[in-house]
């Protein structure tokens, strides 16, 4: 059944219902507020075996395979538990998704259940909107059969040991690569044995016409961003944060400033890596996927793991391509990654069935579902089944679970307000404009403008 609720500049709302197979359920984007989607009250006595009862259920994604994984899970849920009804609702953006979760949060309205990342969380657990679940982890998630080291991103605050939030799947950072441009410059395919002198030794052979934006080719993308230079500071032994993730330390990290120093003369000196600011970055934006690696003319990029799933989805006969894991540090390997999960609206009055939601994205029955994201199934029993262990190409589902391994991050409040000072700092040297004790400085500032308005006691 479908209703329509008005509110502000307008949304939709659908209620979804078990029925045939072949029925098309997709959720809609909300417009400012999530209006009457609240169960409220905030009542905890176990829901009935059956009979009518409904959950909210809120997403931040839109992608046609991933609503129907998702649809057919709801589904299941629903035979086994006669009378339940889930409404649906999507909202796509990461502001959009702090604004509208935040009203409705205000508004006594916000949706049972919730997926998220430790990007848009830990104000809600400072707020005390979510529910705690760290005994219901306890009592019915198996450590041996499921990835734990996900979950320390979930702790709020950082080391307590207080989770809020559960993992369905996750990615993590993986090295691209273009077999067409390392064959025509005789460089090997990386592997697990390269670290990142390795790949700046071969650099130089996979550079051309670097002054040109429409055909100039790079070895490599040496960036701001968390995946590319954060990741790279600590597998060097830097520190981008403290251990409590209340503060940024760039400025007092001797291998965070050989790191930058580093990637500098990658974009500045040698110009194996294209800046910031060159040209090439706006000659892709006409491609209806606006990625460098999609171009043809990147030999090595790191990105998430669901760069995969665009990559398979394209099919671009002239683009050969496989993944390895990122290079390692003067330390060790290092791969930027995340969680992406759900949460439980404390207010909620049936904790015990948006428990057994989040729990059936963990059944054997659920591979469509996280194939057509990418990531990793939070449960290992999912990445043993062929259908996920033989995807093409062959061989890189393994490097994905080698490259869990190296998973890490510093989620904390804020996390992409405070990304994006110590971004645009960085880029800044990056360019050329700043040096890099002057960045450094100034990254440091600026991220600390944030956090101490989010940890104003540390």
């Amino acid at each position: 059944m479908t209703r329509m609720f008005r509110a502000g500049s307008g949304f939709t709302r659908r209620g979804v219902i078990a029925r045939a197979a072949g029925g098309s359920l997709t959720g809609v984007v909300l417009g400012t507020a999530l209006g009457a989607c609240a169960q409220g009250g905030g009542g905890t006595a176990p829901a009935p075996a059956s009979g009518p009862v409904k959950l909210s259920y809120l997403r931040y994604y839109n992608q046609p395979d991933r609503l129907a994984g998702e649809q057919a899970i709801f589904k299941r849920l629903q035979e086994q538990r006669p009378g339940l009804t889930i409404d649906e609702l999507t909202v796509a953006g990461t502001t959009e998704m702090i604004q509208q979760m935040t009203a409705s949060y205000a508004a006594g309205t916000a949706p049972d259940t919730w997926t998220t990342a430790p990007t848009i969380y830990h104000e809600y657990v400072r707020a005390g909107n979510l529910l705690p679940l760290n005994d219901l982890i306890k009592k019915d998630i198996d450590p041996k059969k499921h990835f734990m080291e996900t979950m320390p991103e979930w702790e709020s605050p950082a080391a307590s040991g207080k989770y809020f939030g559960l993992t369905r799947d996750f990615v993590v950072t993986l090295l691209y690569y273009n077999k067409n441009l390392l064959d025509a410059a005789r460089v090997p395919y990386p592997d697990a044995s390269w670290t990142y002198d390795t790949l700046i030794g071969h650099a130089p052979k996979l550079v051309k016409n670097q002054d040109s934006a429409e055909s100039s080719e790079w070895a490599f993308v040496a960036g701001a961003s968390h995946e590319s230079f954060d990741a790279v500071s600590r597998a060097n032994g830097g520190q981008i944060l403290n251990k409590q993730r209340t503060r940024a330390v760039l400025d007092s990290s001797a291998p965070t400033a050989a790191t930058l120093e580093q990637w500098v003369a990658m974009n500045q000196q040698t110009r194996v890596s294209p800046a910031p600011a060159h040209p090439f970055w706006q000659s892709f934006q006409g491609l209806s996927i606006r990625n460098p690696f999609f171009t043809g003319r990147l030999a090595m990029f790191q990105a998430l793991t669901g760069l995969v799933a665009q990559l398979r989805t394209a099919n671009n006969s002239l683009l050969q391509w496989n993944v390895a894991p990122v290079p390692k540090g003067k330390t060790k390997r290092d791969a930027y990654g995340g969680p992406d999960g759900a949460v439980i609206s404390k207010e909620t009055k049936q904790p015990d069935l948006c428990w057994r939601l989040m729990q059936a994205f963990f059944t054997t029955e659920s591979l469509p579902f996280h194939l057509a994201w990418g990531g990793i199934p939070f449960n290992k029993d999912i990445t043993a089944l062929a259908g996920w262990k033989d995807q093409e190409p062959k061989g890189h589902a393994q490097v994905l679970l080698d490259a869990a391994g190296s998973f890490a991050a510093e989620f904390n409040m804020n996390y992409s307000k405070w990304q994006g000072v110590k971004n645009t700092a960085i880029a800044d040297a990056l360019n050329g404009k700043l040096g890099v004790r002057e960045a450094l400085r100034q990254a440091t500032e600026e991220s600390n403008k944030v956090l101490t308005e989010s940890y104003p006691q540390a």
